[in-house]
């Protein structure tokens, strides 16, 4: 830092306001304490060996270069994004369908295994042996309720 570009130190009294000039604050983009780089003008002759209009030259080539390179690769890019969306909507809707078996499944395995617990509880035995062969306990009678108006 040269003294034109060192920030002056200022004593202020309590709550006063004193305007600062921007020539003495350091520039925003720049800490303090950093030297300034060196920049190499276009205009003075730029590189060494070659004219100001060959290096412009060379960098609006070298520029068009990478846009071009860039912009090919987003073509290719969304044209392949473009291939791969049948494929991935093929996928979705095939994963929907397994879901859908998957709750069925659980549906059937939770059924099943409550008939399962009730056939082999001791305490439902007997009840379970008259379902599966539709005759009642010997201990037990059948009651009939006849109507006597029908007759």
């Amino acid at each position: 830092m040269n003294a034109a570009q060192r920030p002056t130190y200022v004593h202020l009294p309590p709550r006063s306001l004193v305007a600062v000039p921007l020539e003495s604050q350091p520039p925003a983009s720049e800490p303090a304490g950093v030297p300034e780089r060196p920049r190499r003008s276009l205009q003075r002759g730029g590189v060494k060996g070659f004219s100001t209009v060959a290096v412009r030259q060379s960098v609006v080539l070298e520029s068009s270069v990478k846009l071009t390179v860039n912009l090919l690769l987003a073509v290719v890019a969304g044209m392949t994004l473009a291939k791969l969306m049948p494929y991935y909507q093929t996928q979705r809707s095939e994963l929907q369908s397994l879901q859908t078996a998957v709750q069925t499944a659980e549906r059937s395995k939770v059924l099943l295994w409550e008939e399962f617990s009730r056939n082999f509880d001791p305490k439902q035995s007997p009840s379970v042996m008259q379902e599966h062969s539709g005759k009642s306990l010997s201990t037990r009678r059948a009651v009939v309720l006849v109507d006597p108006l029908q007759d």
